[in-house]
């Protein structure tokens, strides 16, 4: 994973930003990191070269679902315009969905489907199972829609969150107002089929 920005040994790391700006010594490792960056293209490479199902789907058993469920990891891309200067910013939005492509829940309602909240078990399931229900899922009409659906209402809770900030503070020095929150893009990155215990 060498390259620009990517050091040959990284000391001390965090996935903590918060951590990261109370000790300048360790480096938060986020979706902005080079190293994640170049991780991210290299999924998205072999993806694109290996066919729809190939690198990105995996599976587990757990009893915290009742039925087959695919969760959805989402990198969506957002621009905001504060001041006249406009940034970009990315977010990875979980998205668990039933394979007919029915929202379960996403964002941080779907955080107690990842891990290492989720409880998971020695259970196996055929991968001939896993590859169709993959398939069923990526295939279904609903799919495009209801990830456009979920960026949309991500934005829309990111620029009221924002709107709330902007009224607390108002009168604060630098504190300016937003002017627009938009889409910019997103990325299906990767898939887990969450299979009930049986």
């Amino acid at each position: 994973m060498r390259g620009p920005g990517v050091p040959a040994v990284i000391e001390r790391a965090t996935f903590d930003l918060e951590a990261a700006l109370e000790d300048p010594d360790l480096t938060a490792i986020d979706l902005l990191h080079p190293l994640v960056r170049r991780l991210i293209e290299q999924v998205k490479a072999g993806f694109f070269a290996g066919g729809a199902e190939s690198g990105r789907v995996a599976y587990v058993v757990t009893p915290d679902v009742g039925e087959v469920t695919a969760l959805a990891q989402v990198i969506a891309r957002y621009a905001y315009t504060l001041g006249g200067e406009t940034t970009n910013m990315e977010l990875l939005i979980p998205i668990a969905a039933s394979l007919a492509g029915r929202v379960v829940c996403w964002g941080r309602d779907a955080r107690p489907l990842l891990a290492p909240a989720l409880r998971l078990t020695s259970e196996q399931v055929p991968l001939a199972d896993v590859r169709a229900d993959g398939a069923e899922f990526l295939g279904s009409p609903r799919l495009e829609a209801l990830v456009k659906d979920v960026i949309e209402l991500q934005r829309q809770e990111l620029e009221a969150e924002y709107q709330q900030f902007a009224r607390h503070y108002a009168g604060a020095d630098g504190m300016k107002p937003l002017i627009h929150l938009e889409t910019r893009s997103s990325d299906l990155l990767t898939v887990t089929m969450l299979y009930p215990q049986v």
